[in-house]
């Protein structure tokens, strides 16, 4: 048997995330023991650990205050990294009265079931409909329309949040591409199916009330844009230049979009070279980039600040705007990285092991992987 020497502190959500893994191992006949934490090291990070070895919050009072808002023990057990028993006996410790089973199945279907109707003007509906356009897939069923769609991108996850928590609940779920072996989030939510019908089915072109009303299309542009655009700066000889870009495989969208915008004296650029006639770019560049940009609002939060960037570095010299660009633009694909390895540690969570073609499959020297997957670099030796 081995034992483990502890050489840095960890948090209670490591140190299950490290159990389910010697729980793994163990399946597989190898015999490791996983590493204890000392209840010092608890109480010197405020928490403190009872008789059953589970570590609660001194402070209960916030799990009171979701519990009387309407959050299920269960939400509160996740989010805390305690069991479900622990958060239930420190509430009823605190005067709670629980919830029977009926009424919580009910609150729980409530929150689930409840579709309100669509309240924005059309200017938002013109936004809402292209974004799912661009991003996301929708069925119909008898009582309902759902949207879904999937990202590895934290500020994809915020928008789609946004946009349609104020009508239903949005789920969101970790899973594994096996296009892509690499983990990301599934986002979902249930509509009413009478307000939302302009989702289903799907459009396949740009609705005419959106192409003929310049703020309408302006709306439509926006949500395109935040599912399938992209705001950069390019080299033009020793200057650096502005440039707005669609790519999309549904030709019919970019086409209306390129038609409307010239009637609007804008000059966009349609091009199918190098792609097949079903797939074709949309782009703005250099000057006649600037006035479209200026013009729409961007709502995905890297698309503001690239939008911001990219106006104030137009027209400089590359060799000054460079450095503070590429530094922006490895900050974004270091979060989508991060993104990534946060959906790999939730679907370990949930599932208990990767999923079997994760290339990166859990192995004997427990710790260290794990640590990595937590983001943590920390140093473990084994001892005998």
């Amino acid at each position: 048997m081995r034992s483990i020497e502890k050489r840095c502190d960890l948090d209670h959500k490591t140190q299950h995330v490290i159990n389910i893994g010697f729980t793994t191992l163990h399946k597989q006949n190898r015999l490791l023991s996983p590493p204890s934490l000392s209840k010092n090291h608890f109480k010197a990070n405020g928490r403190e650990a009872n008789g059953g070895g589970r570590f609660i919050n001194k402070d209960v009072g916030e799990w009171v205050r979701r519990y009387l808002d309407g959050e299920s023990l269960r939400d509160i057990s996740r989010e805390e990294g305690v069991s479900y028993e622990t958060v239930r006996k420190h509430l009823k410790k605190a005067g709670v009265t629980m919830r029977s089973r009926n009424e919580a199945i009910s609150l729980a279907w409530a929150k689930r079931s409840e579709k309100k109707p669509f309240t924005g003007c059309d200017e938002e509906k013109a936004y809402m409909m292209m974004f799912v356009v661009g991003d996301c897939s929708t069925w119909r069923f008898p009582s309902s329309i759902r949207v879904s769609g999937s990202t590895s991108h934290y500020a994809q996850i915020d928008l789609f949040q946004n946009l349609f928590n104020k009508y239903s609940c949005v789920s969101k779920s970790p899973k594994f591409s096996k296009k892509r072996k690499t983990y990301d989030y599934g986002l979902s939510c249930t509509l009413n199916p009478d307000s939302f019908g302009f989702l289903y089915p799907k459009p396949s072109t740009v609705a005419m009330w959106i192409q003929e009303d310049e703020s309408k299309l302006y709306r439509g542009l926006e949500g395109y844009a935040d599912a399938e655009g992209s705001i950069y700066l390019y080299r033009g000889g020793n200057r650096a230049y502005a440039a707005f870009v669609l790519h999309s495989g549904d030709y019919s969208v970019l086409e209306a979009f390129y038609k409307s915008l010239k009637n609007l004296d804008y000059d966009p650029c349609l091009n199918t070279k190098n792609y097949s006639e079903d797939f074709a770019t949309l782009g703005f560049f250099a000057g006649n980039a600037l006035p479209i940009l200026r013009k729409l609002e961007f709502r995905h939060r890297e698309k503001v600040a690239a939008k911001k960037l990219v106006l104030e570095l137009h027209g400089e010299k590359w060799s000054k705007a460079k450095p503070e660009y590429r530094a922006f633009r490895n900050n974004v694909k270091r979060n989508g990285r991060q993104c990534n390895e946060k959906a790999r540690r939730d679907y370990i969570l949930r599932h208990g092991q990767p999923h079997p073609q994760d290339p990166n499959q859990i192995t004997p020297n427990i710790i260290n992987d794990l640590l990595d997957l937590c983001g943590l670099n920390r140093n473990y030796s084994d001892t005998r």
